[in-house]
């Protein structure tokens, strides 16, 4: 409250600190002039105490009596607010840094608690490690005093046994001692046990030992051993074992031999079922083995001796055999064989129904104890090896667009390699084109149906080598192949379609099979000059295999991981072949060869990259030995191989590393036709550093680490001419070796 202080006689008004003040009960008394109104302003520092008492102020002498009823209790009240809210916002502020302050506190505090309460774990850890440590040292100090006790005491045993039986006649039978000793002795060396026993006659004679560890009957039927075997194992693992079954015939030369009570050698079909020729010599034997899918065992069995079986036998093996691994409670997934008809016309008789293009498709079959599915798959190593043999009977097949499929690509390419003395990245030699006397081999037809020649056929067509214009069809087919055999035979954890099948990658196998199915099942051939679909003809075993097995392989994916089981975790017509492999060493290519051979130069070249980078310390070097932007127009002919097989692996190897290797090619061609025994690398890379040197080469492999001149640049032509020559060398001994047998038969 604000008044005026003319109107109160000084002894009501109280002075202290700068200002007056109206004791409690003063009054106004005095009376004051009329023009004071308009000189009266209010002070915005007036504060009402808690005592009653009112701070005055007035500018003037006089004041007029109604001037201060003029002044509103409203503009007070405004002031006061203002004034409480500014102190009030004052005070939030002061409180939130408080707040902030404490805070920061608190968590200074919380992170010293932890760190005393991870100090104080860890050193309970290492007092009771400590603890545990000299417990162990003890334990073992005991045990090793104890051991070494009970070996002095076997070794005396043993000795004391055998000088007992030194010289003496005795039948009494061996010691488990003097037999672990006899057989950890044989083990190590026959020949040191030998003459060990020269002077100790009294140790088992070696047909002794090995008639100890004969004592598994192994006759024809079921093994009793391997049946208890699985029955351990079912009943040791904590989740169910799944198994494949797969049989397959061998053959064997017919013989009868006397085995010291009876003769064998005749047909024998043991327990499994009734043998109705038992005079018959025996020619084949069928072996039954179960592989565990979700464990790591795999257990023959049985066997019978045949003299080649019906279908109605065989599947009554298959029968009999799947009831005996159900009383081992092995479930059998799957059974696998060959592309042999009495197979194909088993598993029929058991119920399956192998007609592919037929609506009643039924690659499985019930089982006869369970009613389970039993999935029938035909070895992808066979089926490959039958389609790989259609394809050389045929030479030509026609896809689903109509485009020809040839086997003469194949012939050109091997033709051309075998020219140049080269490999466009392949493992193709002639033994993969004549491969008549080698059919079994698996590895020369996948090498041949493989992605590595189609990526060679596609190089040598896009640089426009004759005889190669118009195989895209044929790339196709090669790619199709290797990448359905990599998904139906894959051993490995390894990348794309060589990884085995789990959920991550289910959809991506589930579009590649359907595509395979539709592009294998629409080949067609020429018969009598007019296209006609390969599941029409005689050769119709490969496609129905391969497609047969895909759908298998489909439904096995869909009833144990589509489904997300608990059990099941991850762990041709011969063709002439003309030789001139003797006109090698006399070739000069042409333009088209020439660039086809600077290819696998430039491909060698990032080999040649990769193993100087693995040893060197020299970043400035490395960065010599890659290609950069300047590099690009240069090497762009040369690098159309490394392209088409890079995958994200492979290195661009630079310009001079590319001309270093190509002048390492040219005189190894040089050289070797003055014969292989005259080539050896040291004068080779002597001769290929002074040719750097002569055509300024070494100049640019220079970097700014050289303290004494060229020394980086003369050590990496050096590096890159000797790398190169290593393999290179290796490659002329192989193939000299190939020309020498070309048609080994192992």
């Amino acid at each position: 409250m604000v008044l005026c202080s003319d109107h109160f006689s000084p002894d009501v008004i109280i002075e202290s600190w700068g200002r007056r003040r109206v004791i409690k009960n003063g009054y106004p008394t005095l009376v004051a002039g009329e023009n004071i109104v308009k000189n009266l302003k209010v002070s915005q520092e007036t504060v009402i105490e808690e005592s009653g008492s009112c701070e005055i102020t007035c500018e003037d002498d006089t004041c007029h009596c109604g001037a201060a009823a003029r002044v509103t209790e409203q503009n007070l009240i405004i002031q006061n607010l203002t004034k409480e809210l500014a102190e009030t916002k004052s005070y939030a502020d002061e409180l939130s840094t408080l707040l902030e302050t404490a805070r920061s506190q608190l968590d200074e505090k919380r992170n010293t608690v932890r760190a005393l309460n991870q100090k104080e774990k860890r050193r309970e850890r290492k007092h009771k490690e400590g603890k545990q440590k000299r417990k162990l040292e003890e334990e073992t100090a005991t045990m090793t005093k104890k051991t070494k006790l009970d070996e002095e005491d076997r070794q005396k045993a043993l000795l004391n046994e055998l000088l007992t039986r030194t010289g003496a006649n005795t039948k009494s039978p061996f010691s488990y001692m003097l037999r672990e000793f006899s057989f950890e002795l044989h083990y190590y060396s026959p020949r040191a046990y030998n003459y060990v026993r020269s002077y100790l006659s009294c140790l088992p004679h070696p047909q002794t030992l090995s008639s100890w560890t004969n004592a598994i009957k192994s006759k024809p039927g079921f093994l009793p051993s391997s049946i208890e075997f699985l029955k351990i194992k079912n009943a040791e693992s904590v989740n169910t074992l799944y198994y494949a079954l797969s049989c397959d015939e061998v053959y064997m030369r017919k013989q009868i031999i006397h085995d010291g009570d009876g003769f064998i050698g005749f047909t024998d079909y043991g327990d499994i079922v009734e043998n109705e020729e038992p005079d018959k010599e025996s020619k084949t034997a069928l072996f039954l083995m179960a592989t565990a899918i979700n464990a790591r065992h795999r257990v023959p069995v049985g066997y019978v001796l045949t003299n080649g079986l019906t279908s109605d036998v065989l599947a009554n093996i298959l029968k009999k055999t799947l009831e005996v691994l159900h009383s081992t409670n092995s479930k059998v997934l799957s059974i696998t064989f060959d592309g042999l008809g009495v197979n194909m016309r088993a598993v029929t008789k058991l119920g399956a129904n192998l007609e592919v293009e037929s609506d009643c498709f039924q690659p499985y079959f019930l089982h006869p104890s369970t009613q389970d599915k039993v999935h029938v798959i035909l070895d992808p190593s066979h089926m490959i090896k039958l389609l790989r043999n259609l394809w050389n009977h045929y030479k030509v097949l026609i896809d689903m667009d109509g485009n020809e499929i040839k086997w003469q690509y194949i012939s050109e390419l091997q033709k051309l390699q075998s020219k140049c003395g080269l490999r466009a990245a392949n493992k193709l030699s002639s033994r993969h084109v004549m491969f008549h006397k080698q059919k079994m081999k698996t590895n020369l037809c996948v090498q041949t149906l493989s992605n590595s020649n189609s990526v060679s056929l596609g190089v040598c067509r896009e640089l426009r080598m004759p005889g190669f214009g118009g195989s895209e069809a044929t790339e196709k087919f090669l790619a199709m192949s290797d990448r359905l055999f990599d998904s139906l035979n894959s051993k490995t954890t390894g990348s794309g379609y060589k990884s085995p099948i789990h959920g991550g990658n289910l959809n991506t196998y589930k579009n590649f099979f359907t595509q395979a199915k539709q592009y294998f099942s629409s080949l067609k051939v020429y018969i009598d000059g007019k296209p006609k679909l390969l599941l029409h003809t005689g050769r119709k075993t490969a496609l129905v295999g391969l497609i047969t097995t895909i759908t298998s392989i489909e439904n096995i994916m869909e009833e144990i991981i589509s489904n997300e089981n608990e059990y099941l975790k991850y762990q041709a017509v011969e063709e002439e072949f003309d030789n001139e492999e003797d006109e090698v060493d006399m070739y000069i290519p042409s333009n088209e060869e020439a660039s086809f051979i600077n290819n696998i130069v430039a491909y060698i070249a990032g080999y040649v990259v990769r193993k100087i980078c693995t040893n060197s310390s020299c970043p400035r070097c490395i960065c010599k030995l890659m290609a950069d932007e300047n590099d690009v127009p240069k090497i762009a002919d040369d690098c159309v191989l490394i392209l088409k097989k890079d995958n994200g692996g492979l290195i661009l190897p630079s310009h001079v590393v590319i001309s270093v290797c190509k002048l390492t090619e040219h005189r190894v061609r040089e050289v070797k036709a003055n014969g292989l025994r005259k080539m050896k690398k040291k004068n080779l890379v002597d001769y290929v550093l002074s040719q750097s040197r002569e055509r300024n080469l070494i100049h640019d492999f220079q970097c700014n680490s050289d303290e004494i001149g060229t020394a980086h640049a003369c050590s990496l032509v050096r590096q890159i001419a000797s790398i190169y020559l290593t393999a290179r060398m290796h490659h002329l001994a192989k193939e000299t070796t190939f020309q020498l047998c070309p048609t080994t038969v192992r």
